[in-house]
């Protein structure tokens, strides 16, 4: 593996975390969710906390070294005198990649995981004190044909990464992994065989207020523990968005005040 400035280029583009949709969808005009497009499931659905951090990336590469990295960018390569200290990543996962690394492997290997607290975004939700943080795991995904994408342009990198090209476990691996491995998951809410999830905007936000009244991921008991949202996912993850509460407030609030609009103007028309 040739890891030189366009190696280097490239492996960031593959090993980046795609885009992942809305339950509802959003307005792209209005910002809003749309009460008549909402995600649909068949068979088994699995519920995850969906945790206010930064998203990180370990990267485990064929020759058994490891890479570090945030969401959009590499942060520390194994070995390096000098580390990024961006939101605390390196610092909170350098010893797992320590730990976890080591072993050449005909594949690239990402765990994908949320750091947070250590005063990251809303880490008060989390914890009293700023320099505590934590990881928590939410996919993890493999590389196999690795040779032949660092041979690919950038811009088809990107296009085979956001339009479903990576590999990634399905809930019954990625529990075992997680648990070899010695990892924290991101909380499971809930898993649902009844097909019966909630559709309609109110009743979405009643049913995330129901499951997740607080956040099962504090990392001490002075966090507020106030939730950002959850994660729902296919069994086999074919299928995954998230559902943010703030969304779902503003919308349900943002409709009824142009609802009252409405009437305030229907009772000034004319008769």
């Amino acid at each position: 593996m040739n890891l030189n400035q366009e190696g280097l280029s490239k492996l960031d583009s593959m090993t980046k975390y795609p885009s992942i949709g809305t339950y509802h969808a959003l307005d792209p005009a209005t910002g809003m969710l749309q009460e008549d497009k909402v995600t649909s499931f068949v068979g088994t659905v699995v519920v995850t906390e969906k945790i206010d951090g930064c998203n990180a990336r370990i990267i485990l590469l064929p020759n058994g070294t490891y890479i570090l990295g945030s969401r959009d960018t590499l942060l520390y390569a194994q070995g390096d005198l000098i580390q990024n200290p961006a939101h605390g990543i390196v610092d909170t996962l350098k010893n797992i990649g320590e730990r976890i690394a080591g072993a050449e492997r005909n594949n690239i290997m990402v765990i994908f995981g949320e750091v947070y607290g250590i005063g990251n975004g809303p880490w008060g939700n989390y914890t009293s004190r700023k320099e505590v943080g934590g990881f928590r795991v939410f996919d993890v995904m493999t590389i196999d044909n690795w040779p032949e994408l660092m041979g690919s342009e950038r811009a088809r990198l990107a296009l085979w990464r956001e339009s479903g090209g990576q590999q990634f476990y399905a809930e019954p691996g990625l529990t075992r992994f997680a648990r070899e491995a010695g990892l924290e998951l991101v909380p499971r809410l809930l898993v649902d065989h009844r097909e019966q999830l909630p559709t309609t905007l109110q009743d979405t936000l009643d049913w995330m207020s129901e499951i997740l009244p607080e956040s099962q991921a504090k990392l001490s008991p002075g966090g507020s523990g106030a939730p950002e949202g959850v994660v729902i996912r296919s069994w086999a993850r074919s299928i995954i968005v998230k559902a943010r509460f703030k969304d779902y407030r503003s919308t349900l609030r943002r409709s009824a005040q142009n609802v009252l609009r409405e009437m305030a103007a229907a009772d000034k028309a004319p008769a």
